[in-house]
C-alpha cells in the first residue's frame, strides 16, 4: 500500500498589489464548484456595498478566508492532505456499504 506521494509546486512570490474581487473569484473557480462560486461571489457583492462598520468587517473577513492561504505552502500542503482524506474515506464508505456480501473492497 502507498502511504507517500511526491509533488513539485512552484509558490509565486506575493504579490504586493490587492486582488480584486472578480481575480479572486477567477481564482477560486479552479479549485471549487459552480455553485459554492456563485455564493461566495453574491456574498462579497452584497459584503462591498454595505456602509456599516460590520459589513465591512465581514467583507474582509470573509476576502481574508481565502487570500491568507495564496502564497503559503504549508496551508496548501493541509488543505490537500484534508481533501484527498476525506475523498478517500468517502470511497472506502461507499464501498464497504454498496458491497453485497459486506467484503471490504479497495479502490486503488
Amino acid at each position: 500500500m502507498w502511504n507517500r506521494f511526491h509533488i513539485l509546486v512552484e509558490v509565486p512570490p506575493k504579490c504586493d498589489q490587492r486582488l480584486d474581487d472578480s481575480a479572486l473569484i477567477e481564482r477560486l473557480s479552479v479549485i471549487y464548484s459552480k455553485e459554492y462560486v456563485a455564493m461566495v461571489s453574491e456574498h462579497l457583492a452584497m459584503l462591498s456595498s454595505t456602509t456599516n462598520k460590520q459589513g465591512r468587517e465581514a467583507y474582509h473577513k470573509l476576502r481574508e478566508s481565502y487570500t491568507r492561504r495564496m502564497w503559503d505552502l504549508g496551508l496548501f500542503m493541509k488543505t490537500l492532505k484534508q481533501r484527498f482524506c476525506h475523498c478517500s474515506a468517502q470511497t472506502l464508505r461507499s464501498a464497504v456499504f454498496s458491497s453485497e456480501n459486506w467484503t471490504l473492497e479497495c479502490a486503488v
